[in-house]
């Protein structure tokens, strides 16, 4: 039970537009060919006037589906005239249910190859219904039951016309079936090929990222082996990388990869005053896919001076972001004709901006890296100099500590030769007012006595007093005399002791 509802549940959607064309037109050929053979040979189990407007409508049908007209209810109109013709037969003729009744499981079985499980689902319970309903309507008007009056040619081309409808219901399905399995195969080598080329991406997005151009900021040859690497795997002539300048808005080509070379320079700017629609998509939209550059509305101003002189037809353009600020764009263009741009290679475009865009920020890393470094190793040299001027300081303090140290000392020496020195003096002084200026005075004293009165000068007390002092006075200037050649302190004591000893021994 649980299978049969896991199968009545299950949809596999394998609807096609050429199963609800084929359809139609086999519907219209039944009938065209049930309606001439009507106008023949008179049925009894229809008219003409009741087969000539299901025709007409199938025409119509037929009419708008090929001019797109409700492509959705294409395959549910196609069920409904089916349906409809049944039972606008049956309510004419009440007496041919044992025939009709036969048609009516064709009405699920087409909904499910024009449309899908859940429609031929719905149907089947209509269809359930109604012939309820056809019968209780024959109960009604013929009763219970009927006699049938069987004409053989008609019944035989009722047999065959019914046979041909059975056909193409089963033509029907097997053109479903068989597409599905066509289309199931050529999806099955479509994700082949498409599981290939991702590999193929893979492994060259692989060797970009482990490139040491991306990790060491090497813009200049990541660039060039960016490009090569779209080039080879899209299959396209040129590829360039361009990068975003600010005042004025611009882009400038920064390095362009031809497979053919021409005279073009590699420099090239595109600013935003002349080209703004394209300024606008890269700053709105994740990439630009022109599969007609000419008239793609971001593209279209490039025509004149650079798609038609160039021979390009398509454009890939992708933004390269960094913390979601476009640093620039990496184009892909194709020449000589147009593509279509798939959603892999817009994937594999767009891996190579992030690879630049993971370039570009290990570059200003490595750059701050070098400032840094070059700011320490300047921070270093400064140290180093303030460290030598501290030692330098250091043993200068030390120095003039020595110096402080022995500077006290020698004031010390200094001061205390000063204070030997003021004493000696003040000894000199002493010995100058009293020791020396004693015989001197009285020498004088003398002197002055015989100058004023010539006759003392013949007087021997005088003049052995005059003798006496100027003895006393050259004694005491003799043993001064040799003291200070000697080197040698003296006191008054020391002269007095002196001069007596002197007289003592005269």
């Amino acid at each position: 039970m649980s299978r049969l509802k896991k199968i009545l549940n299950t949809d596999y959607n394998v609807r096609s537009p050429k199963i609800v064309e084929s359809a139609i037109i086999m519907q219209c050929i039944l009938l065209g060919i049930y309606t001439l053979v009507e106008l023949i040979f008179d049925f009894p189990s229809t008219r003409v006037s009741l087969l000539a407007p299901f025709l007409g409508l199938s025409l119509l049908s037929y009419g708008a589906f090929k001019k797109n007209i409700y492509p959705q209810w294409q395959g549910q109109i196609v069920v409904a005239i089916l349906f409809s013709l049944l039972q606008a037969n049956l309510f004419a003729k009440p007496d041919i249910f044992h025939s009709i009744v036969y048609w009516f499981p064709f009405v699920p079985v087409v909904a499910l190859i024009v449309s899908n499980m859940r429609s031929a689902q719905i149907w089947l319970l209509i269809v359930w219904i109604f012939v309820c309903v056809d019968a209780l309507y024959c109960w009604i008007q013929i009763g219970s039951s009927y006699t049938v009056n069987i004409q053989v040619i008609a019944f035989l081309l009722t047999g065959l016309i019914f046979s041909l409808a059975a056909f193409c219901v089963v033509y029907l399905l097997n053109k479903l079936l068989g597409d599905a399995y066509v289309d199931s195969v050529k999806e099955s080598d479509q994700v082949k090929q498409l599981k290939e080329k991702l590999f193929q991406y893979q492994i060259a997005l692989y060797k970009i990222a482990q490139d040491p151009a991306v990790r060491n900021g090497q813009l200049s040859t990541l660039y060039q082996k960016v490009s090569m690497m779209a080039a080879q795997q899209l299959g396209i002539s040129r590829v360039s990388i361009w990068l975003l300048e600010e005042a004025p808005l611009a882009i400038r080509r920064k390095f362009l990869y031809q497979t053919q070379q021409t005279s073009e320079q590699e420099e090239a700017i595109l600013t935003a005053e002349l080209y703004a629609p394209y300024f606008e998509a890269i700053r709105e939209e994740k990439y630009i896919a022109a599969d007609d550059a000419l008239s793609h509305p971001a593209t279209r101003g490039f025509g004149p001076g650079y798609l038609k002189p160039l021979g390009i037809f398509s454009l890939l353009d992708c933004p390269i972001l960094a913390d979601g600020k476009i640093l620039g764009v990496i184009c892909c263009e194709q020449q000589q004709q147009a593509r279509k741009w798939s959603v892999e290679e817009i994937l594999f475009v767009q891996s190579l901006a992030d690879l630049i865009s993971l370039a570009q920020k290990s570059h200003q890393t490595l750059q701050l890296f070098r400032e840094l470094k070059s700011s320490n190793n300047q921070l270093l040299e400064k140290s180093n100099e303030i460290e030598t001027m501290n030692e330098e300081l250091s043993s200068l303090n030390e120095e003039l500590s020595t110096l402080n140290e022995s500077l006290e000392e020698q004031v010390k020496i200094r001061t205390s030769e000063l204070e030997k020195q003021n004493t000696q003096l003040t000894e000199y002084a002493f010995i100058n007012s009293h020791i020396l200026r004693a015989p001197l005075s009285r020498i004088l004293g003398l002197s002055q006595l015989i100058r004023q009165n010539p006759t003392y000068a013949s007087d021997p007390q005088l003049i052995n007093g005059l003798i006496a002092s100027s003895e006393e006075l050259d004694i005491v200037i003799r043993r001064i005399s040799d003291l200070l050649y000697d080197g040698h302190n003296f006191s008054r004591e020391d002269i007095k002791e002196m001069i007596a000893r002197n007289l003592k021994e005269e």
